[in-house]
């Protein structure tokens, strides 16, 4: 009697715990998913990007093309096969041997190797190191620049010519991303090297050009990699012009170039933005890719699984949790800023914590609501580094 009562408990619940398991499966199906929020409505949109050769980003994909092609072309062929191979192929990304046949043998330079990893936004001893290794190679060694350093050289300056910046359209996690490491080496080796060999003119011409071309990106860019790569290039400007010990009337020959940043550059909140469009069309659009990456056992394809997941209420969360609060800060000025950001954040993830916890909270989307508790960036520190290169630039008034 006892035996047979036991078994009808274990069987009563071992269907108690299958229902539980299979409504907690449904409710994170996809019929039960949330409609996507309308300010998401054009993350999907597959718009091919413009082919424009005054377009300066095209110059920075292609820069370190074999010495005899058409850098700014390569630049343009490179986003073009791209984006073709997601409309067409349903590939998100461009294979090593495509990218080969397009580039040719890279254009590589020894000077280069001089420009050590140098991060001017926290090292304000950045361009002196660079001055020091140029001087002794180059002044007290009187070493030549080599023809390949000068080609890059030339290409530099083109791309800081070029009047658009614009990056690709409909950009995801697999986005060629433009050469701003080489390009960044150039630009510190031929203007410290101009600071030390050319007169204070040319070198004042220079990298005021310089720094309107890094100012433009900072403000036209849309993805947060451009625009803390334009801060880094800026903070090193900085530095490089209080090495110089200009005169008066030099300094003033900067003009904009200097001035404190302007509303539009200062505000980077489009670049949280454009980051959450990427993880949203990554979750969007697994379904449909064919690439190796949403294959085996990564998280787009664990996903694929139904693993108590749901992407649009995830994309949604993103949005709330992540973005907004992004961009109110971002529209704050320097000293606003100061004043809230630790307190404004401090409650920020007590919000995000509240979002896991609770039993019943965590039956619906609780993959997603995980993604967004853990594992968003934490972009307050890239505003602060936008209201640092303000203050140093207003010290220099």
């Amino acid at each position: 009697m006892k035996q047979h009562f036991a078994l009808k408990v274990m069987v009563g619940s071992l269907i108690t715990v299958t229902l539980f398991v299979l409504m907690v499966l449904i409710i994170n199906s996809r019929l039960f998913d949330q409609e996507l929020d309308v300010r998401h409505s054009d993350v999907l949109s597959s718009s091919p990007t413009p082919l424009e050769p005054n377009n300066a980003y095209f110059g920075l994909m292609g820069f370190t093309a074999q010495t005899d092609k058409d850098f700014i072309q390569v630049g343009m062929d490179l986003i073009q096969t791209y984006e073709n191979n997601l409309v067409n192929a349903g590939i998100d990304g461009i294979s090593e041997e495509e990218s080969s046949q397009i580039v040719g043998a890279p254009l590589t330079a020894a000077e280069l190797n001089l420009i050590g990893v140098c991060r001017a936004y926290k090292e304000p001893d950045c361009a002196q190191k660079v001055l020091t290794e140029l001087s002794q190679t180059f002044v007290q060694n009187e070493q030549p620049i080599s023809s390949e350093m000068e080609q890059f050289i030339s290409r530099y300056l083109k791309v800081v010519s070029l009047s658009d910046f614009a990056e690709p359209l409909n950009c995801t996690i697999a986005t060629p991303i433009a050469d701003y490491g080489t390009f960044l080496k150039a630009s510190r080796f031929y203007l410290s090297y101009s600071l030390l060999q050319l007169s204070p003119e040319e070198f004042v011409s220079l990298i005021r050009a310089d720094m309107l071309f890094w100012r433009k990106v900072l403000s036209q860019s849309e993805t947060l990699i451009a625009k803390m790569v334009a801060v880094a290039a800026l903070s090193f400007d900085i530095q490089l012009i209080e090495a110089a010990n200009l005169k008066p009337e030099e300094k003033l020959s900067l003009g904009s170039a200097i001035n404190p940043l302007t509303p539009e550059e200062l505000d980077i909140s489009e670049a949280f933005i454009a980051e959450n469009k990427m993880m949203i069309r990554e979750v969007l659009n697994y379904e449909n890719y064919d690439d190796p990456i949403y294959q085996g056992d990564n998280w787009p394809a664990l996903l694929s699984g139904n693993m108590l997941f749901q992407p649009n209420a995830s994309a949604n969360l993103s949005l709330e949790y992540f973005v907004e609060p992004l961009i109110y800060l971002s529209k704050l000025d320097g000293e606003a800023f100061k004043a809230e950001v630790d307190q404004f954040m401090k409650q920020q993830r007590e919000k995000e914590a509240a979002l896991t916890s609770g039993f019943f909270n965590m039956l619906y989307n609780p993959t997603g609501k995980l993604v967004i508790s853990v594992g968003m960036m934490r972009g307050e520190d890239y505003i602060s580094r936008v209201h640092q290169l303000n203050e140093q630039l207003k010290t220099m008034q």
